[in-house]
């Protein structure tokens, strides 16, 4: 993820000043790409008289990172979730905040072609109120150690890989959750997160949503990624491949059906390119701390709802927790 972003700086025309990684032969083999200096811990990247940074880091060490970036008037890009929990992610806005810094939460999702064509055809009407959405991922097992461990992860297959669904569904559908209700197993002994989640959303819209989360133990599994609208004027989806830089949009209507495939689509590029925009018009990217804020606590009402065995209704549970 470091190195995607480094592109996406690069693209922009930024000078990436230091690269920052506990692995010393990683730090250096991406910061010679860029002459950029390589340091191994982020005291030090920190030190480099930095505008901003983007924290590309096991979801664990996003809190005390952010906290730092803001004591030293950095500006910052941190990848999805925020936080592992509600009380790290409600610090580190009330630290940017205070300090006046930039935060842009990394829901690369909404920069890729795909997606952002079919929000254009939902604002341009072309679907109709949108009443059923649905998203299935199913990921494979080769991943980094840490994301199968609970305290560096913060959770499975809903953190790392349905938190995005939940992000781009508030962005497409333009409305907020009213109510969660969730479902997790964990059938891999080794594992200490869920490798599996059912989430069910219903939006103040009145649009419903189910998200489908797994992570497979078998070597040989290939992503598969896949998402769909159904609407009252016409239905819509979207395939990602693997690698989920290759896109494919059918929209069908009335009218027939019409598909875009797109190819070697780069999503950091535009929300890197965002990011900095924001940072010299002093304006808040988007998507910004609320988006990281909202999101994460949806997944965390779902996990909530899994334990309890009970729908979580978000505005009386967002109070409780103070989130508003």
């Amino acid at each position: 993820m470091g190195a995607a972003h480094a592109r996406g700086y690069s693209a922009a025309g930024a000078e990436i000043v230091g690269v920052a990684d506990a692995d010393e032969t990683a730090a250096a083999r991406l910061a010679v790409a860029y002459r950029a200096r390589p340091v191994t811990t982020p005291e030090a990247l920190f030190n480099l008289g930095l505008d901003a940074v983007s924290i590309c880091l096991p979801h664990s060490l996003h809190h005390r990172c952010a906290l730092m970036a803001c004591e030293r008037g950095i500006h910052i890009l941190v990848e999805k979730p925020l936080a592992i929990s509600i009380r790290e992610a409600l610090e580190i806005r009330k630290a940017c905040r205070d300090s006046g810094i930039r935060c842009m939460v990394g829901f690369s999702q909404r920069f890729q072609d795909g997606f952002c064509d079919l929000k254009d055809s939902i604002q341009r009407d072309i679907l109709g109120p949108i009443d059923l959405s649905v998203d299935y991922l199913s990921a494979g097992p080769a991943v980094p150690g840490w994301y199968l461990q609970q305290p560096a992860a913060g959770g499975g297959i809903l953190i790392t890989g349905s938190i995005h669904a939940v992000d781009r569904l508030r962005w497409l559908l333009n409305s907020e959750v009213r109510s969660v209700h969730g479902l997790i197993d964990r059938h891999h002994d080794a594992n200490q997160v869920e490798s599996t989640g059912i989430i069910t959303l219903e939006f103040r819209s009145g649009s419903q949503a189910v998200l489908i989360g797994h992570r497979s133990s078998l070597r040989w599994h290939r992503k598969r990624h896949w998402f769909e609208l159904q609407g009252s004027k016409g239905e819509a989806a979207v395939e990602l491949n693997e690698a989920s830089i290759v896109q494919r949009l059918s929209i069908t209507t009335s009218e027939g059906t019409q598909e875009r495939n797109y190819l070697l689509d780069d999503p950091f590029e535009r929300e890197i390119a965002e990011f900095i925009d924001a940072i010299r018009h002093h304006r808040d990217p988007i998507p910004g701390l609320e988006d990281g804020v909202t999101s994460l606590a949806v997944i965390m009402a779902a996990y909530e709802s899994a334990r309890k065995g009970k729908t979580i209704y978000m505005e009386s549970w967002e109070e409780a927790y103070k989130l508003c």
